[in-house]
């Protein structure tokens, strides 16, 4: 009897196997031909994607036959060398204020247009004030250029405008690159490590100052250079600064007074983070920059440049007047170098 229960289980698995077999025959082939399928497909799609990379670099060509005025506008000419090991043809349109680049790699075609924009500082910069938020002006100021603002604008009359009043939302860039500039320039004059107390009249500058730098009482500090302190600047109220650099603060900037300062255009006074406060009297010429922050003229003010803030907020007597100089002179943050911009981009197949 035990025999034949062993012989009857050995025919069994040997039915299983045959099924198993049956199936893989028939299973393997399917398998297979959608392996091939899948294998084609990738084969086509990394061809697809070899062809449109090519004529992007033709577009690329273009571009930069444009920016240098090398013979343009040209037709069909090929690009120096084979790209992706597939020639790629190029054709250069002028239609009026733009260009038209129809750029072929085998397949793939791409049609472009490009306008030339001739670079510079963003149109929120052009104001004597301007601001992301509120700008309070106190009685008996007087404003020569552009007012921008973003939220609301309070005057107390007497108040004189010569330009005009331009709301609307402002956004400002950022403005790490725009402040590297200035800490490369401070580093230049060396590094004071932690916060640089001042208690008698000194020149100053360039430097750069890892902590705060505190100025006391009485002091005549004399800039000759770029300051940047990674921290906050506070000036006792019966100091004063006087020369030209720019001053550059993570933090706050509580400053006093400022006598004919800034006399070389480019010169910035600057919190990256923070607010600017003049305690006292500020006769400057410069760009005065708070995009996070507010600028608040406590005494009389005389500003040539233009002030630039999230808030400001001036007592009576100031004197703000806008120079184009200060615009056009330097890069501001959101700069754009001129040259040819991409308006359209049509890929076929």
């Amino acid at each position: 009897m035990l025999k034949k229960v062993i012989s009857d289980e050995s025919g069994r698995a040997l039915a299983l196997t045959l099924i198993i077999l049956g199936i893989g025959v028939l299973l393997i082939p399917t398998f297979l031909a959608h392996a091939s399928t899948n294998l084609r497909a990738t084969r086509a799609t990394e061809e697809g994607l070899k062809e449109q990379y090519a004529a992007d670099a033709g577009v690329e060509y273009a571009l930069y036959r444009l920016a240098n005025n090398d013979d343009v506008p040209f037709s069909n000419e090929q690009t120096p060398t084979l790209v992706n090991n597939m020639p790629v043809t190029v054709t250069v349109e002028s239609k009026g204020v733009y260009y038209k680049i129809t750029s072929i790699a085998k397949d793939t075609v791409i049609h472009s247009y490009v306008e030339y924009a001739p670079g510079g500082n963003l149109d929120i910069y052009k104001g004597a004030l301007v601001s992301s938020g509120n700008i309070w002006l106190k009685r008996e100021c007087t404003v020569y250029g552009d007012i921008r603002y973003g939220g609301d604008f309070t005057r107390t009359p007497p108040f004189t405008l010569i330009g005009y009043e331009i709301p609307g939302d402002i956004e400002f860039p950022p403005s790490d690159e725009f402040a590297q500039t200035y800490k490369d320039e401070a580093l230049a004059g060396g590094t004071y490590t932690g916060t640089k107390t001042i208690n008698s009249s000194c020149s100053l500058g360039p430097l750069y100052i890892t902590g705060n730098l505190n100025v006391g009482a009485g002091c005549v500090v004399t800039i000759g250079g770029t300051i940047y302190v990674e921290g906050s600047i506070d000036v006792d109220k019966d100091s004063e600064f006087r020369g030209s650099g720019s001053i550059v603060a993570v933090g706050n900037a509580y400053l006093s007074k400022m006598t004919d300062y800034g006399t070389a255009t480019g010169d910035v006074i600057m919190s990256i983070t923070g607010n600017i406060t003049f305690k006292k009297e500020a006769d400057v010429e410069a760009l005065i920059y708070a995009p996070d922050g507010s600028i608040t003229f406590d005494k009389d003010g005389n500003v040539t440049g233009s002030v630039v803030g999230e808030y400001i907020q001036a007592d009576k007597l100031n004197l703000f007047a806008y120079d184009a100089s200060f615009y056009d002179g330097f890069p501001l943050p959101g700069h754009e170098e001129p040259g040819f911009r991409v308006r359209t981009y049509n890929i076929n197949p």
